[in-house]
């Protein structure tokens, strides 16, 4: 939480161990199922711990499947279940003290009304259909089908065309009279495919609007010659990949973390959970940045450096080989600067 108090500092490295945990990535993937759902959740299993300094550590992260969530009486609420794993009638509340509990979006309507996923239903049930709808009419109509005509009041003449169809497999053959007349249609399966190629394609594309906040990465779609639809777009979803990883980080600083420095004894606060959220054309940008700072004489403050470390996702710390014998860079003399040397 604040890398300048020595109790906060021990505090992060007892915590360390974590991201090591079997189950770690196993109960993240499921916690981030909250994005759709109105809630994840995850169960907190302790043992008591054999490393120095410590009273228990965590010995499982078990995620709680959704089927086992119960929202009826209007608010959250597990199922129990027996020996083999199957629910039973009986529920309990979700403690904070043995469960993880995420929200990983801003709805702010109540848990039973729904998550974002709600919103989906309808579009995934007319993508599926679409696809069902174009398998019938290829079905029905995507093979060529014949039209008979025989003379008006020849009765004979129309019974052997009758017979002659329901015999026919697949227009594999017909026997009929020479003065029957026989003609083959074919549909215009084309432009109807196309109709329902849109539709399913528009399906699809509202749904990776709400998940991914847009379309570009999911489809490829043509935006002419130098439009910027495309960064603008990858904007978005790296918005919602930074905020999701926020969310996630308070969730298992509070939830776990805090618990976890409780029960043994430590003194410092819990810590932060960060993860590199930027894109590569965000840390591009900042490192060019960083270039521009030190040809103008500028160099990074040391608590600058902290705040460029959570951005980034790695531990940044000053060349110290820079630091001596004057500045290599051509600056002012004994100025300090930043390298990009001392990234690890």
């Amino acid at each position: 939480f604040d890398k300048a108090n020595a109790a906060d500092v021990a505090a992060a490295d007892a915590l360390k161990t974590i991201k090591h945990h079997r189950d770690w990535h196993r109960a993240c993937n499921h916690l981030l199922d909250s994005v759709l759902w109105p809630v994840a959740v995850v169960e907190k299993v302790y043992r008591p711990s054999e490393t120095p300094g410590l009273r228990y550590e965590l010995a499982r992260l078990v995620p709680v499947p959704h089927e086992l969530l119960d929202f009826r009486d209007g608010q959250l609420k597990i199922k129990d279940t027996d020996e083999l794993g199957n629910p039973s009638s009986t529920t309990h509340d979700p403690s904070p003290f043995r469960y993880i509990v995420h929200r990983g979006h801003l709805l702010t309507t109540p848990d039973h009304w729904g998550g974002p996923m709600r919103s989906l239903v309808i579009w995934w049930l007319l993508g599926t259909m679409s696809r069902e709808w174009w398998a019938r009419f290829l079905d029905r109509y995507g093979a060529p089908f014949v039209v008979g005509k025989y003379p008006s009041g020849d009765d004979d003449s129309r019974g052997v065309l009758q017979t002659a169809f329901a015999w026919a497999a697949k227009i594999g053959g017909l026997v009929v009279t020479s003065e029957t007349d026989i003609e083959i249609k074919q549909a215009s399966a084309s432009d109807s495919g196309d109709a329902f190629e849109k539709f399913h394609g528009i399906c699809n594309r509202e749904m990776s609007k709400l998940i991914l906040g847009q379309t570009i990465t999911a489809d490829a779609q043509s935006t002419g010659l130098g439009s910027g639809v495309a960064n603008a777009q990858e904007g978005v979803r790296q918005d919602i990949r930074q905020f999701d990883a926020m969310q996630l980080g308070a969730t298992f600083t509070t939830q776990l973390a805090a618990q976890f420095c409780t029960i043994n004894g430590l003194k410092g606060q819990a810590p932060l959970f960060v993860w590199g959220m930027v894109s590569p054309a965000e840390l591009k940008a900042i490192g060019d940045f960083l270039t521009a700072l030190r040809n103008g004489g500028l160099r990074v403050a040391d608590d600058s450096i902290d705040v460029l470390s959570e951005r980034a996702g790695l531990t940044l710390e000053r060349d110290q080989s820079a630091a001596g014998g004057g500045n290599p860079f051509g600056g002012p003399p004994g100025l300090q600067t930043f390298s990009a040397r001392g990234l690890r």
